[in-house]
């Protein structure tokens, strides 16, 4: 097991919160912890579904101004293309995973199987039952595709050839 992997460990989903030499620290949904093995995954004793943090595409969401903690997402269910009738809860740890449940707001991973799409609205679902839309971003993606996208937009390295074109660098030689 890694830290971050999503376990499925005696019939219910857990993230791996911290692994050392000897055990691993288990969290689950409603905050519980459990100390297990750290091998527990090699030896048949859980298996890991996945882990969200480089596999799945990420949303953040900005800390509510008051406090409250993030208690559940929601896709709304479309009637026609301009009008939604009610929506769909999606289930903590199985649809979402959050990057620290201990945080008001931050990243979400959403589970590729979704087939979320940018410019898609979901309903983030605060502790006191207020919700806010979030909107998906046009960059939504695993964090390794953001890294992707960001070192293509770096400007391209200066060759002998444009050395040669420029005298900017006419001074360093001297």
């Amino acid at each position: 097991m890694k830290l971050g992997d999503l376990v499925e460990f005696e019939g219910q989903r857990w993230v791996v919160r911290r692994v050392d030499t000897v055990q691993a620290t288990l969290l689950d949904a409603k905050g519980q912890t459990r100390d297990v093995a750290h091998d527990l995954d090699l030896t048949g004793g859980c298996k890991v579904l996945a882990n969200p943090a480089t596999e799945w595409p990420c949303l953040t969401v900005r800390d509510n101004p008051k406090g409250m903690f993030l208690v559940g997402l929601a896709r709304p269910k479309w009637v026609s293309s301009t009008r939604p009738s009610g929506h769909t809860a999606l289930q903590q740890y199985v649809d979402w995973v959050p990057s620290d449940p201990a945080r008001a707001g931050g990243t979400l991973f959403i589970n590729p199987e979704l087939h979320v799409q940018p410019a898609e609205v979901l309903l983030v679902q605060w502790k006191k039952g207020a919700t806010t839309p979030l909107k998906v971003p046009v960059h939504f993606g695993t964090v390794g595709q953001r890294v992707a996208r960001a070192e293509r937009k770096k400007p391209a390295e200066v060759t002998v050839y444009d050395r040669l074109l420029d005298d900017r660098f006419d001074d360093e030689d001297a």
